[in-house]
């Protein structure tokens, strides 16, 4: 395995990395919102750019973008598991703005890279992984707006990214077999238990 990333590089580009479907419960539209927001935004500025790869994307998923905001994406496209074991490995910071998640995979998957996560506040897994952990930022709605303004911070504050990668290489450490199968058998059972309720 390849060391980690130094997160704390003052040059640009800052990689961000979105790993997903291009569909809302993904939250794709509010990336692609948050990148001509960050395009206009951070184009003028001294700091770091930023440069945003994607994966499981197709040039057909693209909405239309400005040439600003375009410039600074890649689509990588569908990976195998070692391409996306680099991928993760290549990230500064994991996007993964979903609306909802019923586990949260890729937030687990970043975290076990020891990446920093931006998320969205209104996914209850994003809440619960990334929230609790510390290992990232929540934008506070589902907008466009919201994530750009939780990136710029994320973009400009390596010291904060360098904080988030080791809580969530502290995180990462929760999520062990034994422990992902005692916190299934409790959801099972606190179901089973509601279900009763109702008879």
């Amino acid at each position: 395995m390849r060391p980690i990333r130094r997160l704390t590089r003052q040059e640009p580009p800052v990689e961000l990395l979105f790993v997903g479907r291009a569909e809302a419960r993904k939250g794709f539209d509010c990336l692609m919102a948050a990148v001509e927001v960050l395009a206009a935004e951070l184009s003028g500025e001294d700091g770091p750019a930023f440069h945003l790869s994607l994966v499981g994307i197709s040039e057909a998923d693209l909405p239309e973008l400005s040439n600003g905001a375009r410039s600074h994406v890649t689509l990588l496209g569908r990976l195998d598991d070692a391409e996306l074991d680099d991928a993760y490995r290549a990230a500064d910071i994991v996007v993964a703005p979903s609306r909802y998640e019923s586990f949260g995979l890729v937030y687990q998957e970043a975290l076990a890279f020891g990446r920093p996560v931006v998320a969205l506040s209104v996914d209850p897994s994003a809440r619960q992984v990334i929230g609790e952990s510390g290992a990232g930022l929540l934008a506070a709605e589902a907008s466009g707006a919201a994530l750009a303004a939780v990136l710029a911070r994320a973009i400009r504050d390596p010291e904060l990214c360098r904080t988030f990668h080791e809580r969530a290489l502290a995180a990462a450490g929760r999520f062990t077999r034994k422990s992902l199968a005692a916190e299934t058998l409790a959801l099972y059972e606190a179901a089973r238990a509601f279900s009763s309720q109702g008879r």
